[in-house]
């Protein structure tokens, strides 16, 4: 960050891929969060280990069934009044069909971060 051009270029934050390599998704965006322009809503179930090639796929999860800390991550977003795009992310099911993971996500954002998927669905956050 202390060579990049925020002028010209933002970040993009993808906290499976930063926490499958050792990094800590919430500290990220307190530290860089004027710079974050969009963010992937990913999940990946990982431990201190940092993980390489085909492993880091296996990894990732529906949201909510991984080792982000999505309470934090969203609080941290909301308490910097981000306001760009939010892309929910899958790369592959664990366990079952792409739709029945796409729905758990789907039910995570609403259900247990309180989140509208839509203009219209916004209440609270």
């Amino acid at each position: 960050m202390d060579v990049l051009d925020t002028s010209v270029v933002g970040l993009c934050i993808d906290p499976a891929h930063l926490q499958v390599n050792g990094s800590d998704p919430v500290d990220v965006v307190r530290t860089y969060g004027d710079h974050v322009d969009y963010v992937h809503f990913k999940d990946a179930t990982v431990g201190e280990e940092r993980l390489h090639g085909f492993d880091r796929y296996k990894a990732f999860a529906p949201l909510g069934e991984g080792t982000v800390d999505f309470v934090s991550l969203t609080d941290a977003l909301l308490d910097l009044a981000y306001g760009g795009p939010v892309i929910v992310e899958l790369d592959r099911p664990a366990i079952g069909t792409a739709e029945a993971s796409c729905l758990k996500s789907v039910a995570y954002l609403r259900d247990t971060l309180g989140l509208a998927l839509t203009p219209a669905e916004r209440e609270s956050r």
